[in-house]
């Protein structure tokens, strides 16, 4: 028998004798081909409007996220201040005191779920279950976006930005109208009279609004600059010197009097006073039992969030631009 790394520490217990056994291994890649990866450009993922929310940018990196309400909360607004006085010497002012509201928020539950059969565990190259988990997450996340622009407030859903009563408005016409310059210094204008022009300012529109005004001269026939202006980020630009934003969560199907369904949003404001308040975190349960019969699973996904508008004249909107 030779004395081998195998047979050395045998003989060196008291084992008199051994069998040897032919072994082999199989060296496996640290990292799988990336054909074989569920969030690999093979998968062929769904196309989803731009996420700004969920990944804030500078302009709204600062919102007010509120996790893990116990129940429906309520947010301190300063609402109005403190008054002071000219006095003469030896003189008292009158007693002032500031005035705090309260801005509430409720628990609104936004839902998916996804049934696959086992044939799919069995036949596909992806992890289905990890697939579908990551599909239903997006999916909420992207719901819960859009309810933050321009959730209705009707229909179990939270209002977003652009119904929230008392934000300003700049309209383009009786039909809508295509945005220029004028639109633009027209929204920042509403929440400077306002004295709400502090925080994080910014604007937020669509993609076919930003080709719009990408090929709109800030004053017509000069041949100048256009109204958007690039930004060192591919993707997102600058209007009126502040950092504007691009993703199609903005509505481009509104409707202004004969113009139906085709009228498009921007907003501008302090998106310090957009709100945002979850209950927990999401849940995600995988359910074996109902499908069992045919081994299948059904995956179900819940969200609690509610969406409010700290200060209005924080916030205006054109919701009549024309793209075409």
């Amino acid at each position: 028998m030779l004395l081998t790394d195998d047979t050395r520490p045998r003989i060196a217990s008291g084992v008199a004798s051994c069998r040897m056994v032919e072994r082999s291994t199989t060296e496996m890649p640290s990292k799988m081909p990336d054909s074989s990866r569920s969030d690999a450009d093979s998968q062929n993922a769904v196309l989803r409007p731009k996420p700004i929310m969920q990944a804030p940018k500078p302009a709204t990196e600062t919102s007010r996220m509120r996790p893990a309400l116990a129940c429906s909360g309520c947010r301190d607004s300063h609402t109005a201040t403190t008054t002071g006085y000219w006095v003469a010497e030896n003189g008292a002012p009158t007693e002032a005191q500031p005035t705090v509201g309260q801005v509430t928020l409720s628990p609104k539950t936004v839902a998916a779920w996804c049934d696959y059969s086992r044939r799919l565990t069995l036949q596909s190259s992806i992890d289905v279950e990890a697939f579908v988990r990551a599909d239903l997450a997006a999916n909420l996340a992207q719901m819960i976006q859009i309810a933050a622009i321009n959730g209705s407030g009707s229909s179990n859903q939270p209002t977003g930005v652009l119904n929230a009563a008392g934000i300003g408005s700049v309209a383009g016409g009786t039909n809508g109208l295509a945005p220029d310059w004028t639109h633009i210094v027209g929204l920042e204008t509403l929440v400077s009279v306002a004295n709400a022009n502090l925080g994080s300012l910014g604007y937020l529109t669509n993609a076919k609004v930003r080709g719009k005004l990408l090929t709109t001269q800030k004053f017509a026939s000069t041949n100048g600059e256009p109204v958007w202006g690039e930004a060192q980020t591919a993707g997102e630009g600058r209007l009126r010197g502040y950092a504007a934003y691009v993703t199609n969560a903005v509505p481009s199907d509104l409707t202004k009097g004969s113009s139906s369904g085709i009228c498009s949003a921007i907003a501008f404001g302090n998106w310090q006073d957009l709100l945002v308040g979850f209950w927990g975190g999401l849940d995600i349960l995988v359910d074996p039992y109902s499908l069992s019969t045919t081994g299948g699973k059904r995956i179900t996904a819940f969200q609690d969030c509610d969406i409010a508008v700290r200060r209005a004249a924080s916030f205006a909107a054109m919701k009549d631009a024309l793209t075409t």
